[in-house]
């Protein structure tokens, strides 16, 4: 955390983060930090350690972007899919009206 700015005693958004992230808890970023209040990592005892490294940002978490990112662009892509499809039978559907008998019908 120090390389963005950060110094993981001081960061405000520690405790969104610590063991309540995958990435976090998968990298241990800023292990002490998090011990100490209260959100360590399963199987730690920090009671007498150094601080452990900052996070960054690392390729599991670019992973994980990317996969999120990923399942959106196919929902995306599921949704145009299913205009496009609805559309076609709009057209087919006025293709079979008689616009002639429709306009008779509203005068």
């Amino acid at each position: 955390m120090i390389k963005s700015g950060f110094e993981c005693e001081t960061w405000n958004r520690l405790d969104q983060n610590c063991n309540l992230k995958s990435g976090w808890r998968q990298n241990k970023f800023c292990q002490q930090a998090c011990f100490d209040i209260g959100l360590g990592y399963d199987g730690d005892d920090c009671s007498n350690s150094s601080p452990s490294p900052s996070p960054s940002q690392s390729t599991a978490d670019v992973s994980t972007i990317v996969e999120l990112i990923e399942a959106q662009v196919a929902k995306l892509e599921l949704s145009i899919e299913s205009m496009s499809d609805e559309v076609g039978q709009f057209n087919e559907l006025l293709g079979t009206l008689d616009v002639d008998e429709l306009c008779d019908t509203q005068r």
